[in-house]
């Protein structure tokens, strides 16, 4: 259990990282690799809001791993839980248009 639980934890470490480096930033972040970085107006807002949304989605991740690995130990719900990471991510990458869009 703990084994699965550290390999559904790497995900959610990544994330945090990802926020946390976004925060240190002084150029505009890049939500995507090898892109170039956005032109923004108020670059500290822009990376304070996207390090805000890697946080988010990292804490929303590991409530989601640590539900499907203690709450319900059943085969079922990680197929529930595939598609709930997915819609997840896709939310995530929503949210970062709508915040390159408003900033």
């Amino acid at each position: 259990m703990l084994m699965k639980l550290m390999i559904c934890s790497i995900p959610t470490f990544i994330f945090l990282m990802l926020g946390v480096n976004a925060r240190k930033e002084t150029k505009a972040v890049c939500f995507f690799n090898f892109t170039k970085r956005p032109i923004v107006d108020d670059v500290k807002r822009f990376n304070l809001a996207i390090s805000n949304l890697w946080i988010v989605a990292a804490c929303i991740l590991e409530l989601a791993c640590v539900f499907a690995l203690f709450c319900i130990p059943d085969s079922s719900v990680f197929v529930f839980m595939t598609f709930a990471e997915i819609v997840l991510i896709l939310g995530v990458v929503a949210s970062y248009f709508k915040i390159q869009k408003k900033i």
